[in-house]
């Protein structure tokens, strides 16, 4: 298990001041035998980041690039995408006008989907009237605010314009990927 540098100091000071023999301690090995460890699994865990994909994002994974890597840090577990039923009626619309319904990455992500793998779906969403040059755009917002999360990753300049809303910044593919890597 990786421990960052400085939760790693700490937790060799700790266990060696827990275990040595002297009598002070002795309180306090009784309190941390149950908890110490636990505790600094919490610390050192990274909290998995809620974002939304736009269709665009989605669609170009498939072809590589950024767009992939997004993709691949789901698979991995390090993020979970936030859907709604707009957002996955668009996906499979348009994956079905490229003709893209029948690559084998389209039947993993089906699968992927299927488990449920690091994936929150929203059953209602507000109503948000914010993409004013696209309203088509806001089921992206819709969603995010619904399931409160933190980027909405998206290639849409009428989109992107917005900057953030309500604390959910929107990001390009590569700004998400500098901003997640920090």
């Amino acid at each position: 298990m990786y421990f960052p540098t400085r939760s790693a100091s700490i937790f060799v000071l700790a266990r060696a001041r827990l275990w040595t023999g002297n009598p002070e301690c002795r309180q306090e090995r009784r309190r941390s035998a149950h908890s110490g460890l636990q505790g600094h699994r919490r610390i050192a865990k990274k909290k998995r980041m809620r974002v939304v994909i736009d269709t665009n994002v989605f669609v170009y994974s498939f072809f590589g690039g950024r767009p992939r890597q997004i993709i691949d840090l789901w698979q991995k577990s390090e993020i979970t995408i936030c859907l709604s039923p707009d957002i996955i009626e668009e996906y499979v619309d348009v994956l079905r006008k490229l003709g893209l319904e029948d690559e084998p990455e389209i039947a993993e992500f089906i699968d992927l989907f299927a488990k449920k793998h690091q994936l929150l779906f929203a059953t209602r969403t507000p109503s948000l009237r914010i993409v004013r040059e696209d309203p088509a755009d806001d089921k992206f917002i819709e969603c995010a605010v619904a399931l409160k999360a933190r980027v909405i990753i998206t290639g849409d300049k009428r989109l992107k314009t917005i900057g953030h809303y309500m604390g959910i910044k929107i990001l390009s593919p590569g700004e998400f990927l500098s901003f997640f890597r920090r």
